[in-house]
């Protein structure tokens, strides 16, 4: 989907063999995958929840291609910037308001999540899907466990030095940058080169 000069994949990634938990997710030249209760078709609802280094491909650099097509890339830092100061009806690109941790912004969580009520729980606050973005809840995976379905949705970063997240919730419209914690796994969208 294409929102300013950006072109975004328009779903949640869902790409690899999916692994039950809780085996881990390893470098051993296949790319692996959970799906929200071991259930390889929730992965098609809402795509694959990768560990930060098979997201990466275990490369880490920031801008990596990873684990997504080729001609696209794990969106950095500054590529969310923009999608967020694009989205966002207050705080523009460049606005220092997005170099805040938490949640910052006034809607662009809102303005990329699917509307209605379908996926997202209710209220869904502020979900206008005015880019086409169509940002899914996929939940996510940590402490050996599913948790978050239908109420968060976590898409990684390829900062370097740190996992970084941002995180859309079912009850918020703005947008959450997060470290992650060890062993958490999250839904990728991938960004053209």
């Amino acid at each position: 989907i294409q929102v300013c000069s950006q072109c975004w994949l328009k779903e949640n990634l869902n790409i690899g063999m999916m692994i039950n938990s809780p085996n881990p997710q390893t470098n051993n030249d296949t790319i692996e995958k959970y799906c929200m209760a071991d259930m390889d078709y929730l992965c098609d609802l809402w795509g694959g929840l990768y560990f930060w280094h098979e997201m990466i491909n275990y490369n880490t650099q920031s801008g990596t291609r990873g684990i997504c097509p080729e001609g696209w890339h794990i969106p950095d830092k500054l590529d969310w910037y923009i999608l967020e100061g694009v989205a966002d009806s207050e705080y523009g690109i460049g606005d220092p308001a997005w170099d805040g941790t938490d949640w910052r912004g006034y809607n662009a969580g809102g303005n990329l999540k699917q509307t209605g009520t379908v996926n997202w729980e209710p209220p869904n606050t502020g979900a206008m899907d005015a880019y086409g973005f169509t940002a899914l809840p996929g939940g996510y995976y940590v402490q050996n466990d599913f948790w978050g379905h239908n109420y968060k949705g976590f898409f990684w970063s390829s900062r370097p030095g740190g996992k970084y997240l941002r995180n859309l919730d079912w009850n918020e419209a703005r947008i959450r940058s997060a470290s992650s914690p060890s062993g958490f796994a999250a839904s990728v969208r991938c960004i053209k080169d």
